[in-house]
């Protein structure tokens, strides 16, 4: 299996990156590397997240260990792709083909 990030998700990850880093440049490393390291499991692990329906379009959501961020990924073939890294704390989580 391939790990694929969309452009959406290194946005994401840019944006979760700048957040942490202003509250502490360690803290950000190390959850930063939680969500790495999560993604990675996925390919060996790719249905362990959550299954979701949402209007037709079929995701999965993992909650990342010891983080408030979610991976929102689907499966082609012999790819996880990762759409989106969503933060807990933000609203319900978005779904693209809304």
């Amino acid at each position: 299996m391939i790990l694929v990030w969309s452009p959406q998700a290194f946005a994401d990850l840019r944006s979760a990156r700048e957040y942490l880093h202003r509250r502490s440049q360690t803290g950000a490393r190390n959850e930063l590397a939680r969500i790495r390291r999560a993604a990675r499991a996925l390919l060996t692990f790719p249905r362990m997240g959550t299954q979701v329906t949402f209007e037709d379009q079929v995701a999965f959501v993992f909650v990342v260990p010891r983080t408030q961020y979610l991976l929102i990924y689907d499966i082609d073939g012999d790819a996880v792709r990762i759409r989106r890294v969503w933060s807990g704390r933000r609203s319900a989580p978005p779904f693209e083909g809304r």
